[in-house]
């Protein structure tokens, strides 16, 4: 190699090498960065599990458990009671999960009611997923398919509380890192609020679960024995069984969580009086308390008894346990009552296609051919007379058919062979059951279902020479006087940092679009109430039809409460039952129907109450109204 080669080369391996020397910390730069990002998305990312383990998903199933067990209560009745808890299990964790009874059948369309409607736990892990992607870029998966459910009572909730145990697997990637995570927890839920099964299954009658809060007592104050039934509150029973016991209708007693309830006449439209004590799991179970068993006394209570069917409460009568437990030992005022046999009407059903079931599957278009009820007698059977049948629809005030002596059929029932009656006809249906004995006594049974009415279903098409019209059918019931609407309704939101839209409001705190009770020093801790008025929320609207109410509750502790109510000129105020009482809102978004209000014009108010226990306290954080607008 010449000189001129030697040079070159040396001076090609100087300029490699400054380049080398020059380029080498930005490359190792850029290297820190990138593991800086990584490391603080994974650190982002172990927060998130976290916060999924030890909060996020127990809220999750504590909404979606309460909302299925509300549902579960409502679906049950005569003939649709769980055979076992092995059975209900398997519901409550098809219904918990997805909202539907089967694969293709949704149970709100069982109940009438959207109870699960985006409520269910996939339905709101669909949104967590989506919202952790669009929020912090990190991929989210459960696994729906390895979700396990289950319900169960025992001495650590207690009778007022359930527990809900859930294992489900979920992996989380975050750029280069991902972990996959098996969760299992427990959740306690409170059982106030639900309805009673076994109301339910026996009456058709929706009973939402209260405790008392106060001690029923007759010897100290009979008032509180009269308020008790009358409210038709709860108190927990050991020998009772527990909430869960009722879904599958287990009356036996519970080990550790049993409740009970006075049977409030007046709910049942008696005739006559009943020979049973009106406690309710003794009242629809035959053996469990007096007349049938050990001691055959009942006892009529003064102050409380009556003998007039149109008077509080007729018939009333408490079985010696009770009677003694109730403070009526000490004879205060109190007569005993030896029972005489009686007539007892203990179930009505209809033959529906060829099936017998609960009437109350009698729905749309369904072909009715037979009726029948089991009578008994406590003094045996050879004493039941007739047995007749009434079946109406009240809206049309029309009697479709009635009988008032069905044939026996030698066995348990008295059957009425009435003509095939094709359910053609919404709104309320009645079938009446009367068992009489060779005394004239009798025992009558009413049955009330709700017919749907129809929908309208409408289709879009073009006619002779291009123009669009619309094909409007009536579909699944007897459409009425309902109206068409071809649109969407208005939604109005109040989000709070508006100051304008409140009217009123007692120690509450407004901040940031988000309400909550305030602090008091004094207290040290929250304030224990609050309420919130708001100014006329259409106000410069004018709306047809008023059809939903719609509210966030982003936080709701156990033991506090929110509540809401309306009214069109702030004198009257009513609740979705448009009667003079208060919604109680669930955690999360609460959908409250408003259609049946029939609520048009320019004005609409709601009022709201907050509950805290001093130390935890709800939150609310958007209001909505959904209208249809005047054009």
């Amino acid at each position: 190699m010449n000189k001129k080669g030697v040079f070159y080369t040396i001076m090609s391996l100087i300029i490699v090498g400054i380049l080398l020397v020059a380029f080498q910390p930005q490359t190792e730069e850029i290297a820190q960065e990138r593991l800086i990002v990584e490391n603080t998305r994974v650190e982002v990312a172990d927060n998130l599990i976290r916060n999924i383990n030890d909060a996020f998903l127990d809220r999750m199933v504590v909404v979606s458990s309460y909302r299925a067990l509300s549902a579960l209560a409502l679906y049950v009745d005569g003939d649709r009671a769980f055979a076992d808890k092995e059975a209900l299990d398997a519901k409550f964790q098809t219904v918990m999960l997805t909202g539907n009874t089967t694969v293709n059948r949704k149970i709100d369309e069982d109940i009438g009611f959207p109870m699960m409607e985006n409520n269910s736990l996939f339905e709101a892990l669909n949104m967590f997923e989506e919202a952790i992607y669009d929020g912090l870029s990190i991929e989210a998966k459960f696994f729906r398919e390895s979700a396990e459910v289950g319900l169960f009572q025992n001495n650590d909730t207690g009778a007022e509380y359930i527990g809900v145990n859930i294992s489900i697997d979920y992996s989380i990637v975050a750029g280069a890192a991902n972990w996959d995570v098996n969760h299992s927890s427990e959740v306690i839920i409170p059982i106030e609020g639900l309805y009673d099964p076994l109301w339910s299954i026996y009456e058709g009658i929706k009973i939402p679960i209260h405790f008392a809060d106060y001690e029923v007592d007759y010897e100290l104050d009979w008032k509180s024995l009269y308020r008790f039934i009358n409210d038709s509150d709860y108190v927990a029973q050991p020998y009772g069984p527990s909430f869960l016991m009722r879904l599958y209708d287990n009356l036996n007693a519970s080990t550790c969580c049993g409740i009970e309830s006075a049977v409030n006449p007046n709910l049942l439209g008696f005739t006559k009086e009943l020979n049973r004590t009106y406690i309710d799991f003794c009242f629809y179970s035959t053996g469990r308390c007096a007349p049938f068993g050990i001691n055959r006394t009942l006892y009529e209570l003064k102050h409380i008894t009556s003998h007039d069917p149109d008077e509080k409460f007729y018939g009333f009568k408490l079985d010696a346990r009770h009677y003694v437990e109730t403070g009526g030992f000490s004879g205060n005022g109190t007569t005993g009552s030896s029972p005489t046999g009686v007539p007892s009407l203990t179930s009505t059903q209809c033959e529906i296609n060829n099936t017998w079931e609960a009437c109350t599957r009698a729905l749309w278009h369904k072909n009715v051919t037979r009726v029948r009820a089991k009578c008994v007698h406590t003094d045996g059977q050879g004493h039941i007379d007739k047995v007749g049948f009434i079946m109406e629809n009240d809206f049309d005030e029309f009697t479709f058919f009635e009988t008032a002596d069905a044939p026996f059929d030698g066995g348990d029932y008295w059957i009425y062979d009435n003509d095939n009656l094709i359910i053609n006809d919404s709104d309320s249906w009645t079938l009446t059951a009367n068992c009489i004995d060779d005394n004239n006594l009798e025992d009558k049974r009413i049955t009330t279902w709700f017919v749907n009415w129809g929908v309208f279903e409408v289709t879009w098409y073009y006619g002779i020479l291009g123009i669009l019209k619309v094909n409007v059918t009536c579909v699944g019931g007897e459409c009425g006087e309902l109206e068409i609407w071809l649109g969407d309704p208005v939604s109005l939101n109040d989000t709070f940092d508006d100051s304008s839209k409140i009217d009123s409001i007692s120690n509450i705190t407004i901040a940031n679009g988000f309400v909550n009770l305030t602090k008091n020093q004094t207290l040290n801790g929250y304030e224990k109430y609050g309420n919130l008025t708001s100014t006329n929320l259409l106000d410069g609207r004018l709306a047809l039809n008023v059809t939903a109410f719609n509210a966030t509750i982003p936080r709701l502790p156990i033991g506090t409460n929110v509540f809401v109510r309306f009214s069109q000129d702030q004198t009257n105020w009513i609740n979705s039952s448009t009667t003079a009482g208060w919604n109680k809102l669930l955690a999360g978004q609460n959908n409250i129907y408003l259609k049946h209000f029939d609520w048009g014009g320019d004005s609409f108010y709601y009022q709201m109450k907050f509950n805290s226990t001093g130390i935890d306290t709800p939150g609310l954080d958007l209001i909505s109204l959904e209208y249809f607008e005047e054009h």
